[in-house]
């Protein structure tokens, strides 16, 4: 009501020099109607106020209450007064009749006739109070309302309404209503505007009336119109300015010319100016409604479409946002394995530029002994469950010394179908595009593996073997003995008065002793023998592919001429 009531304010009553006060109750409850009915009642009456004050102006108030006497219904009251002259008692006794009139555009009486049919097929009344200091129309309706009632139509005879009549009934609409157009009609023709808005609102659409261009440009920019109905004769601005500055504003209202104008330029020029169609004045109502309906259709469609390239933008965004500040290489390549796209992570991990790469076959970037593994990986052809999973690459590095960095790899693969391309073999399937890949850094996580392999199966004083790997080597190498029929020998040594060095000289001395140790046996065996620590001071050695029993004496004998030679532990000999 407030909304309604401001509107008309600012298009019909303050340009009349009428002052308007509202008198709306709190937390008044709803009435159950449809909506367009009841607003078009109480425009009716606000207007037939306004035109009773046009001459001197004057005062309108629009107030509601809640009626509730004894154990009747509960009653709505919307009253309208003004401070008008009053109404002469011979019009008072027909006011609510419908008057037929065929000169000008003299007044019919139609509105208040309408509000009437309204009214009474909503189960509510109404009824009007005059006298010389005002006149009082009280609307008084139920709080469960009809709304079977029925609707005015239009009579259309020659080129203009000529009156109205009680249409059939509405069907029952028990569901929720879906919102209706909202339509501004802009003509400075009161009497044809007010036609056309009754013709708009039998037909589902909300229509509002404004005189002028510079009114209609200042409502649109304040209220969103689905489409405007403009007039292109009018005083001080005319359709084809209101065109033009529409042009200018941020928001769109489409817009159709209704126009008495007979050249085909001004038609020319409306459209050139951005209107969606031109109708000519006389206009059939079914011509008018049909273009109606398709400019708000095609607003619709263009609406529609600029909100999915906006949602289409964002979500390029989003997805260029998450690809640029992935932690992993992303890539795609063509059919034939060449980079058409990568991210920036490849210029932190790898050091190439990105752009470089574009263009370039994926092997410019894999480690010369990772290319039969990268093959049926990184390039990988296959999709869903089949494709490779996890499997781990090397990528060369560029300007970093050499660093080969360890990447664990998910595939999937990009397929796309064949446009005008029919193959003579219907089951050949769809061709392959390219592929899209994952690259995850993992050089960190391999180094802690390495680790803890290396400490699983070595001393950690020493470096040496321990006892695992030395009884799995042993192993080995007595299998491998036997298939081919060689000698291998196993010495066990350990290290005299070791326990007077950590005694006297404490623990650290005694370790480093041992490294010393270890470094000179490992001098004295070959690259395929095996030195282990098997705890404290003991060392265990394997020799393998030997060619003579005293090989291996001469390998002990070479070990104590090198023990006996003294170590130098921060300058104490030993």
């Amino acid at each position: 009501m407030t909304d309604l009531i401001t509107l008309h304010r600012q298009t019909y009553l303050q340009p009349a020099g009428v002052e308007v006060e509202l008198n709306l109750a709190d937390k008044l409850p709803q009435i159950t109607t449809i909506p367009y009915q009841l607003r078009q009642v109480v425009v009716n009456l606000v207007r037939n106020a306004a035109e009773a004050m046009a001459a001197k102006g004057g005062k309108l108030s629009v107030s509601t209450y809640l009626e509730n006497h004894g154990g009747a219904e509960p009653m709505v009251l919307i009253q309208v007064s003004d401070n008008g002259p009053g109404i002469d008692p011979a019009i008072l006794a027909h006011l609510f009749s419908p008057v037929q009139t065929t000169k000008g555009d003299e007044h019919s009486g139609l509105g208040l006739s309408i509000s009437y049919d309204i009214i009474k097929g909503l189960n509510g009344t109404i009824s009007c109070r005059t006298s010389s200091a005002g006149t009082i129309f009280d609307v008084r309706l139920p709080l469960q309302a009809n709304i079977e009632q029925q609707q005015p139509s239009l009579i259309h005879k020659g080129n203009r309404f000529m009156a109205y009549q009680l249409a059939a009934s509405l069907p029952h609409m028990g569901e929720k209503l879906m919102p209706k157009p909202s339509l501004l009609i802009v003509d400075d023709n009161e009497r044809l505007a007010q036609s056309l808005q009754h013709l708009l609102y039998m037909h589902g659409y909300n229509a509002e009336i404004c005189s002028s261009g510079r009114d209609a440009l200042q409502l649109v920019t304040d209220i969103k119109f689905d489409l405007m109905l403009l007039d292109l004769s009018m005083p001080g601005m005319n359709g084809f300015e209101v065109l033009s500055e529409l042009a200018t504003h941020a928001r769109r209202t489409p817009v159709i010319v209704i126009s008495g104008t007979k050249t085909l330029n001004a038609a020319i020029e409306a459209m050139r100016l951005g209107a969606y169609d031109f109708v000519r004045k006389p206009y059939q109502p079914e011509e008018l409604l049909r273009t109606i309906e398709n400019a708000i259709e095609k607003s619709r469609l263009e609406t529609q479409n600029r909100s999915i390239h906006a949602r289409l933008e964002e979500s390029e965004n989003l997805y260029r946002y998450l690809v640029d500040s992935s932690p992993d290489i992303i890539y795609t390549l063509d059919d034939e394995g060449c980079f058409t796209f990568i991210n920036h992570r490849v210029e932190t991990l790898l050091g190439y530029k990105r752009e470089a790469l574009v263009g370039k076959h994926y092997t410019e970037i894999i480690y010369a002994d990772d290319y039969d593994r990268a093959c049926y990986a990184f390039n990988e052809r296959r999709t869903g469950n089949r494709a490779a999973r996890n499997i781990e690459l090397r990528l060369k590095c560029r300007d970093k010394d050499g660093e080969v960095r360890h990447f664990e790899i998910n595939f999937i693969t990009v397929v796309l179908n064949a446009t005008g391309i029919q193959g003579e073999d219907p089951e050949f399937g769809t061709p392959f595009n390219g592929t899209y890949g994952v690259a995850r850094d993992i050089s960190d996580r391999k180094k802690v593996e390495e680790a803890i392999t290396h400490q699983a199966y070595h001393d950690t004083l020493t470096g040496l073997p321990n006892r695992a790997l030395f009884k799995d080597r042993l192993n080995v190498a007595l299998h491998h003995a036997k298939r081919n029929q060689q000698r291998l020998a196993i010495m066990f040594l350990d290290l005299d008065r070791f326990k007077w060095v950590n005694d006297t000289l404490g623990h650290l001395y005694g370790d480093e002793l041992l490294k010393h140790v270890a470094h000179r046996l490992t001098d004295c065996l070959r690259a395929q023998d095996t030195l282990a620590r098997m705890g404290g001071d003991e060392f265990t050695l394997l020799l393998q592919d030997l060619q003579h029993a005293d090989d291996a004496s001469r390998v002990a004998a070479k070990i104590v001429e090198e023990l006996k030679r003294p170590f130098l532990l921060d300058d104490r000999e030993i």
